[in-house]
């Protein structure tokens, strides 16, 4: 019964947590404190998480799809940002 609850208010937590965290962003937006491109930049892992998802068909290769993606694109930022610095780009 105690895990039942404890589960229920976890998930009602974290239901509050996105709606706020999503208010705020719109509210933040529309005040001119963020631009949209900001923003969009958070989506684009739950993007290709739907792709990979749609593409394979389980959720478990899609999940570690994504996280592949966003090491090799994390591990590319980080040469790129390495070679402007270097050769003063």
């Amino acid at each position: 019964m105690s895990v039942a609850i404890s589960m229920g208010l976890m998930i009602a937590l974290i239901a509050i947590g996105i709606l706020g965290m999503s208010y705020f962003g719109i509210v933040n937006i529309y005040n001119g404190k963020h631009e949209l491109a900001q923003i969009a930049t958070f989506f684009v892992p739950f993007l290709i998480f739907i792709v990979a998802y749609l593409a394979m068909g389980s959720l478990t290769e899609a999940g570690l799809l994504t996280m592949l993606v966003a090491l090799a694109t994390m591990v590319l930022f980080i040469f790129v940002s390495g070679v402007r610095s270097t050769f003063k780009i």
